[in-house]
């Protein structure tokens, strides 16, 4: 469960990444 929270966490800044290198 843990390792669940942190991989969403994860994905949700390489997502805000790609969105700040796309813009």
């Amino acid at each position: 469960m843990h390792v669940f929270r942190v991989s969403i966490i994860y994905i949700n800044g390489i997502g805000k990444i790609l969105s700040n290198q796309n813009l």
